[in-house]
């Protein structure tokens, strides 16, 4: 795995922190520990998607990063039309974006 690819990766990772921001979607309130401990996809039965990608994704994202690591191939784009239908763009691009760089990950 290349620096570049997760250099990359940390770029759209942290755009995609900053349109949750910008268009008001990154939760105001951090969920509980029960909320959290949720083993469905998404943590759908507990967490709102925005929820899941402020408290969830993203964090696990950095860790992995700091490791020298990428997620293995993910395809979180399209659980954002089906859980968030009113997911605006700029987070829908980012979130393809990611996609897309997992998909060159050989893990």
């Amino acid at each position: 795995m290349t620096m570049k690819l997760i250099e990359e990766f940390e770029h759209h990772l942290n755009a995609l922190e900053a349109a949750l921001r910008q268009t008001q979607r990154w939760p105001s309130k951090a969920p509980s520990e029960a909320q959290l401990a949720s083993t469905a996809p998404f943590a759908i039965d507990t967490l709102s998607f925005f929820e899941w990608l402020a408290y969830v994704f993203v964090p696990k994202c950095h860790q992995l990063i700091a490791v020298g690591q990428l997620p293995g191939k993910m395809a979180i784009s399209p659980a954002a039309h089906m859980y968030a239908p009113d997911c605006p763009d700029p987070i829908l691009v980012q979130l393809l974006a990611l996609d897309k760089l997992t998909e060159r990950n050989k893990k």
